[in-house]
């Protein structure tokens, strides 16, 4: 890309020879109002021509100076799920890909190292941007897409006595509590029927899990408990 060839929204200043003249410039053979001075900033694409004349009134017309704009490129980001999940979960960004295009994605400002194609697996909180250059080099940022992680609650389980007993006999197991917290025990990595509160008494052996859910939808699960 010349002085002449830049991408949309840039300009180049032409200059016709300076001298006691009166200029008139053209694009495409017609006037532009308003440029009558010894250069004229070209914003748009097409044929520039300047009619110079003197204090003779004898005019001379340049020859055609061509000036080519590049379109920019459109960035914008897509999601294929959704951009708020669960600490150890993904959503997919994407933006338009077209032939010659090259890539940079972006978290809270910094270029994320190696995120060069046009699809990027995100896994971290934050502020995504794409900029999509053409092989003209015209570039385009993307806005922000936000995306959310929530962390897992925790879960783990305390026994309240000895956890090797006689047949007959049992052990309190409890889980960790918190606001919005729902739970799920397991045995030998079956759902325990009914056993959706923060403890549970276990009288069988096993090994005892339970999954716990916080308001966000979010879960895990605790190391196992052997009885």
């Amino acid at each position: 890309v010349g002085a002449t060839e830049f991408c949309n929204g840039g300009s180049v200043v032409l200059n016709a020879n300076a001298g006691t003249f009166t200029y008139q410039w053209r694009l495409n053979g017609s006037n532009i109002a308003g440029a009558t001075s010894a250069s004229t900033t070209a914003t748009g694409a097409g044929n520039y021509t300047v009619l110079v004349t003197n204090a003779n009134n004898c005019s001379a017309v340049s020859m055609p100076q061509a000036v080519t704009l590049y379109p920019l490129p459109v960035a914008t980001i897509s999601n294929i799920g959704s951009t708020t999940f669960c600490s150890g979960g993904n959503v997919i960004l994407s933006t338009t890909a077209g032939t010659g295009y090259s890539y940079q994605w972006k978290l809270d400002g910094s270029n994320i190292t190696g995120a060069n194609a046009s699809t990027y697996t995100a896994t971290a909180a934050g502020n995504y941007r794409v900029q999509v250059t053409t092989d003209f080099g015209c570039s385009d940022i993307s806005p922000v897409k936000a995306v959310t992680v929530n962390p897992l609650p925790t879960a783990a389980i305390t026994p309240a006595g000895a956890v090797t007993f006689c047949n007959g006999q049992s052990v309190v197991l409890d889980a960790n509590t918190g606001a919005g917290l729902t739970y799920q025990w397991r045995v030998n990595g079956t759902n325990i029927t009914g056993a959706t509160t923060a403890n549970i008494t276990a009288n069988t052996t096993g090994s005892y899990v339970v999954a716990v859910t916080d308001a966000n939808a979010c879960s895990q699960n605790s190391t196992a408990q052997a009885v």
